[in-house]
């Protein structure tokens, strides 16, 4: 193994976790899938101030669930890849076999519809992280012209 590898390996864990965290729920039956997503709409709801959560706002909630779990795995793979491109094509094959394993789940469906959302939160979050990087570099680099 060279010297540094195992660092490579390390950087992987955020992204991994994110992963299992999509494979689990995405295990589970359409039943314990509903309602996990009702007591969150319900929750929310309450936040909101609504008396009764209208049936449109679970769908919301899952696929709100779906862009932001695929935008933090956009945020966790991109440091790992040298290019925006290759990570963007890693959570697009992610989500698509996500939705293939959803298929063979008691319940649950296959749809085209969540690997779009999945992929935009990806991406979103894959621009997240470019942007953050390119505003450190930005300070790193005012402050070394400080420094002259």
């Amino acid at each position: 193994m060279k010297k540094g590898s195992a660092g490579k390996w390390i950087r992987w864990i955020p992204a991994a976790a994110v992963m299992l965290l999509i494979f689990l729920h995405s295990a589970m039956p359409a039943a314990v899938s509903s309602a996990e997503s009702g007591a969150v709409a319900g929750i929310l709801a309450k936040l909101l101030g609504l008396d009764a959560v209208p049936p449109a706002f679970t769908t919301l909630v899952r696929k709100a669930a779906h862009f932001t779990v695929f935008l933090l795995l956009g945020l966790c793979v991109r440091p790992n890849m040298k290019k925006g491109w290759h990570a963007a094509l890693f959570c697009l094959l992610y989500a698509g076999t996500d939705e293939i394993h959803q298929h063979f789940v008691p319940g649950r469906s296959c749809e085209m519809r969540d690997v779009g959302i999945d992929a935009a939160g990806a991406l979103c979050g894959i621009f997240l992280w470019l942007l953050f990087r390119k505003i450190k570099q930005g300070k790193k680099n005012r402050t070394l012209n400080n420094e002259c």
